[in-house]
């Protein structure tokens, strides 16, 4: 976890927190938690899937919570081309 405060002595007075590892990010949702949609749906499907596909909306991670979607779909054949190239 790491903590930076703004460089600039004309800025207000503000910080940036960086939340890496899962442990940390559990850590973080159960100690702090969030109430923005966007970032509980986030990581709600990195808890069930291990992972959250980039740049999706919070209906389509919705979608992929209530199991009406797959996260591995945005994915399709990528693992086909590298098994090719093991070959």
């Amino acid at each position: 976890m790491r903590f930076q405060t703004p460089q600039s002595v004309n800025r207000k007075s503000a910080g940036h927190i960086e939340v890496c590892y899962g442990i940390n990010v559990k850590k973080w949702f159960n100690i702090i938690g969030s109430n923005n949609p966007k970032h509980i749906t986030k990581f709600l499907v990195w808890k069930k899937y291990g992972f959250c596909p980039p740049r999706t909306t919070i209906k389509e991670r919705q979608k992929f919570l209530k199991g009406v979607s797959d996260p591995f779909s945005y994915y399709a054949g990528v693992g086909e081309r590298s098994n090719e190239s093991r070959v």
